[in-house]
């Protein structure tokens, strides 16, 4: 149940943990984007293009990456909003 909490310190060490996964989250995140752009700038720099897959895989990892932040922030949020404990 949502704010059941069985102490103050308890959700403090809970909101502690999930800020610390989504910085982890985020910077995994920009350091995936930061790949695929990159990969995207290789791919268009050759003529003719490579089939090597690089941005493929870099784009798949970017995506990846992605819905891992949104999950993350999903689960903050609504700790911090609704107080609702996370599953896992």
């Amino acid at each position: 149940m949502p704010g059941d909490w069985t102490s103050f310190r308890d959700r403090q060490r809970l909101e502690e943990l999930w800020r610390f996964r989504l910085v982890e989250a985020r910077i995994k995140h920009e350091k995936a984007v930061a790949g695929s752009r990159a990969a995207s700038r290789d791919f268009e720099a050759r003529q003719p293009p490579p089939s090597d897959g690089n941005l493929t895989r870099a784009l798949m990892a970017e995506r990846a990456a992605r819905d891992e932040y949104m999950r993350v922030l999903r689960i903050f949020t609504d700790l911090m909003v609704t107080g609702k404990r996370p599953e896992e």
